[in-house]
């Protein structure tokens, strides 16, 4: 009996001692679980903060948006007025040359003006014409120059040789 006893006092000691690790184990896990508990909750409130900062940026941002979009439209009217007032006076500075430009073409000066400055222009082609036929022609003396240059060569040639080669040649030459 007493050895059931002793195995009982075993049973229980291992058991108590299993129960002391389960124990720790649980106090570790605890502890670790409020650490846990603690940091998600400095997260919480940070994002907490963070969202009620960002309700209010969004806010601002919101009103400066709304005053930014007033003020575009407000530069757009102003600049699409302008638009119109400047293409106004274009068109009535274009206007007031077209005038101008009527009355200084009647003058008689205007008129002997163009006159003179469409004789010009023609002068001016037919002076392109003639330089072009000039240089048409120093090409065409060069080249029949040289032509008669390589003539008296060959003619030279047939001088120096002898008077029975070159009946033989006239001959062949002119049958």
């Amino acid at each position: 009996m007493i050895e059931k006893e002793n195995q009982f006092i075993a049973s229980l000691q291992s058991e108590i001692q299993a129960k002391k690790e389960q124990s720790l184990k649980l106090e570790t896990e605890i502890h670790q679980f409020d650490g846990d508990a603690k940091r998600l909750h400095r997260l919480f409130m940070n994002n907490r903060d963070s969202i009620n900062n960002l309700k209010s940026t969004r806010n601002v941002l919101v009103d400066h948006e709304l005053v930014l979009s007033k003020q575009l439209e407000v530069l757009k009217l102003n600049t699409t007025e302008k638009s119109k007032f400047y293409k106004e006076h274009i068109l009535n500075y274009s206007a007031t040359h077209q005038e101008y430009m009527k009355k200084y073409k009647a003058f008689p000066h205007s008129i002997e003006l163009e006159n003179k400055t469409h004789v010009l222009e023609m002068q001016k082609c037919k002076l392109c014409e003639v330089q072009t036929a000039r240089d048409e022609l120093k090409e065409s003396i060069s080249t029949k120059e040289s032509m008669s240059k390589d003539m008296y060569i060959v003619l030279a040639f047939f001088y120096q040789l002898s008077s029975s080669v070159m009946q033989n040649i006239t001959v062949k030459m002119y049958p």
